[in-house]
């Protein structure tokens, strides 16, 4: 993209660039259009460029031979008055040369007389080095005065890679002549891209492992961020294309298995620190002598717990299930590196190419093949190191490879302290850490976070995380929390007796108030301020069976009251309790009725004050409810457009946004409970698939009688994070584009219901979000209706 784009646009282009590069490796690209929706002019033609050589780099990859002709032929636009992008004619030049098809230059002089003047000196440094040059490729420079700066302490020797936000160069320190990798980000250093990898550099900047690749230095210059790191020769990735080169079926099996465990241990001694990968694939595995280094640390975060909410990030092919459900931790770790093993040792991806959509179900199913390169003993191992629940996998990345040891026969012993028989030393307390991008003598894919398929859908956190490592002079809790009471202080000591009986004596004087106003002969009915009734008893039957469908009597209820106000096109239900709000009777039930089915909808409103009132739909819609013959479990693949659009159709409402989400869950009125579930009953969770969200055997019900709030899958809203601003967030008429919507509820893939401490943390430290125009097998919706 050029420089010569503002900031908003540039990075409104690199989006669409970097969707398309997903869709690109997950199934393929069949029509532009989309990407280049309502772009006209100068904006257009600069996307257009890009994504034509990003197909071209990926077809040329696969073994096809595509030629630039092709593409000028269905997009004229490419060639304004006949003259092809010389960025086209370069790359097409440097695929032929990378898959080992030299041609002869002057048959490119033949093809395009009027550009090859232009062209004829990059193609000689593509000759020589298998790259392009920096000036010559369609990208965003670093400034002048930044060059500059590095110019004053390293002389760059020669471009390694680049990817859609990143270059690396070969530097040489002066005056010394110690050679290092630099990173430069195109995307500017305030920016969400940026400021993620700052985030990620002050975590692991002093971290120091013989199988981390160092970070050695970084600094903002006008605005771009520069990072210096330790130089690596190569990937795993650029090892096993040498290998099936050479005609072996994967890297041979000693030497991977040296590579992967040394890999094990860097992750482990990550982990140890409370650090998570989130990227751990081949390319991010670099050698340096013969020896692994895990790197790039873009995604990079730091975690207090051993799983815990975490947006959606990584490299989709290598994302382990609970990822993609909105969880992670050390075990996601685990899980990227064997399946990183099983292509590695195989030559392929144990994952059929399969749409975005559908690689999700693939990881959570087990859908592995492998070769018969991959013995038996070794198919055990990986199972189990692969199990769709973290916690069946095995404990740390090294009890892994000794158990990979025993089946390839091969010697293994930790040469850290991490090894498979002693336990992992308690963390040292987060002051920082190390991370870095890479860079390598080859031409190894870099800037992982955009060019090689890495998906984010995340947020930088607004407040400070909570120490991940409890004091020292108090024991650790078995269950950490997330949050803990404060101490109280020496006033608090001394007047808290005084503050408690004063307010014991106020509520005292309100309560007698309260009764003497609402049990007066004509007093005004119960408000809904008041404490929603308990519970009824416990019993063994209402274990073990979801409550019965309420029935509607089918006869017109009588007429309401003169003050009963209700939302227009639904019924005041038969018998519902009138509910006083300022100003209005309203019922706390009402049905309205959409494709045959009868659906309820319940009045939530306080705490924290009266102003908090409307209708939330009891259940997610239906399959029977979005579509004339569908069934009762929740309907998904919609995104969240979709999703409003349908409520504003069927039902005149909207998607609730997420603090109203959160009061009908019951989050600012806790009543001591643990979570959304009131009642004994079972949340639809670890399961392959939506439920009915009507089903025997134990319901999820709330204390407001609302179904499946603690699991049976996410559920969008209408509110989104704002650009650029950490974790503020704002609510929108209707979510659109690829807006951040802040998703609620609890995956049913997850082994564990929605609890309001996950709650709290996906409030405050970091909301999980999902594009508003990617729809997800995992998310569905409410609806909400307002007070008249």
């Amino acid at each position: 993209m050029s420089d010569t784009l503002p900031n908003d646009d540039r990075n409104r282009l690199t989006a669409r660039a970097d969707r398309f590069q997903h869709a690109l490796v997950n199934g393929g690209v069949t029509d532009f259009a989309e990407f280049l929706d309502g772009l006209v002019g100068g904006e257009r033609l600069k996307l257009l460029t890009e994504l034509v050589a990003r197909e071209l780099r990926h077809r040329w990859a696969g073994g096809e031979r595509p030629r630039i002709e092709e593409y000028l032929a269905r997009f004229p636009e490419l060639a304004p008055g006949g003259a092809a992008p010389p960025a086209l004619i370069i790359e097409e030049y440097r695929c032929r040369i990378q898959a080992g098809e030299p041609p002869d230059p002057l048959q490119f002089r033949d093809r395009f007389p009027d550009q090859f003047a232009a062209v004829q000196a990059d193609f000689d440094a593509v000759t020589a080095s298998g790259t392009v040059k920096a000036a010559s490729a369609p990208h965003l420079p670093p400034t002048a005065r930044g060059m500059v700066e590095v110019a004053q302490q390293y002389e760059l020797i020669r471009e390694l890679g680049r990817g859609m936000f990143g270059e690396v160069w070969l530097a040489r320190k002066k005056p010394s002549g110690i050679e290092r990798a630099i990173k430069i980000l195109h995307q500017a250093a305030d920016r969400e891209a940026g400021q993620r990898e700052l985030v990620s550099l002050e975590l692991i900047k002093n971290l120091r492992h013989p199988y981390i690749l160092a970070t050695e230095d970084f600094w903002v210059t006008e605005n771009r961020l520069h990072i210096v790191m330790e130089l690596a020769e190569g990937t795993l990735r650029g090892r096993l294309k040498q290998c099936l080169t050479e005609g072996h079926p994967g890297v041979p099996a000693g030497e991977l298995f040296r590579y992967i465990a040394e890999a094990a241990e860097g992750l482990d001694f990550l982990h140890e620190q409370h650090i998570v990968h989130r990227d751990v694939k081949p390319d991010n595995i670099l050698i340096l002598h013969g020896h692994a280094k895990v790197a790039d640390f873009g995604l990079a975060r730091a975690q207090a717990q051993g799983v815990e909410s975490m947006s959606l990030a990584g490299t989709p092919a290598y994302m382990a299930p609970e990822i993609w459900g909105g969880e992670g931790g050390a075990a996601s770790d685990l899980y990227s590196l064997a399946f990183a093993y099983v292509e590695l040792r195989q030559g392929h991806s144990p994952l059929k190419p399969c749409p975005f959509g559908e690689l999700m179900l693939a990881h959570y199913e087990g859908r592995y093949e492998f070769s018969e390169v991959v013995t038996e003993p070794e198919r055990a191992v990986l199972r189990q190191a692969l199990a769709a629940k973290p916690h069946e996998r095995y404990r740390c990345c090294t009890d892994f490879v000794a158990a990979l040891s025993v089946a390839l026969g091969i010697p293994f012993a930790a040469t850290g302290r991490h090894s498979a028989t002693t336990p992992p030393l308690p963390p040292p307390p987060l002051n920082g850490g190390s991370v870095a991008a890479f860079a390598s003598g080859s031409r190894p894919a870099i800037d992982t976070a955009t060019a090689g398929g890495t998906v984010v859908i995340d947020s930088l956190p607004k407040k400070p995380r909570p120490k991940a490592v409890p004091d020292p002079v108090e024991p650790e809790p078995p269950e950490p929390e997330l949050f803990g009471e404060p101490e109280p202080d020496a006033a608090t000591r001394r007047f808290g007796p005084l503050v408690v009986a004063a307010t014991l004596a106020l509520v005292t004087l309100v309560a007698v108030g309260a009764w003497a106003l609402f049990n007066r002969p004509g007093g005004v009915p119960t408000s809904v301020t008041e404490a929603p009734p308990p519970p009824p008893p416990h019993t063994p039957k209402d274990d073990t069976l979801a409550p019965p469908p309420r029935r509607v009597d089918p006869r017109p209820p009588e007429p309401p009251g003169p003050k009963w106000v209700f939302p227009v096109g639904t019924t005041p239900e038969a018998g519902a309790k009138e509910i006083a709000l300022v100003g209005k009777m309203v019922p706390e039930w009402v049905t309205a009725q959409h494709n045959g089915k009868a659906v309820r909808f319940r009045l939530i409103s306080g705490p924290p004050g009266p102003s908090v009132a409307f209708y939330i739909s009891e259940t997610k819609v239906t399959n029977a409810e979005y579509r004339a013959g569908g069934d009762d479990a929740p309907v998904v693949n919609v995104t969240a457009t979709d999703a409003q659009a349908f409520a504003r159709s069927a039902y005149n409402g909207s998607l609730p946004t997420a603090e109203e989400w959160d009061h009908a869950a019951g989050f600012h009125d806790q009543q001591g409970q643990e979570g959304p579930s009131r009642r004994s009953g079972t949340p639809w969770v670890n399961r392959a698939a939506a439920g009915p969200v009507r089903r025997p055997g134990g319901a999820d019900i709330s204390y407001f009688e609302l179904l499946d709030m603690s699991g049976n899958g996410r559920e969008w809203t209408r509110t989104i994070l704002n650009d650029g601003s950490g974790n503020d967030v704002r609510d929108v008429a209707s979510p659109t584009g690829t807006e951040k919507v802040v998703l609620r509820g609890r995956n049913f893939a997850l082994d564990r219901p929605l609890t309001f401490k996950m709650l709290e943390a996906e409030r405050n430290i970091q909301p999980l979000t999902a594009p508003a125009n990617r729809p997800s097998p995992f998310t569905g919706f409410r609806v909400v209706l307002k007070v008249p």
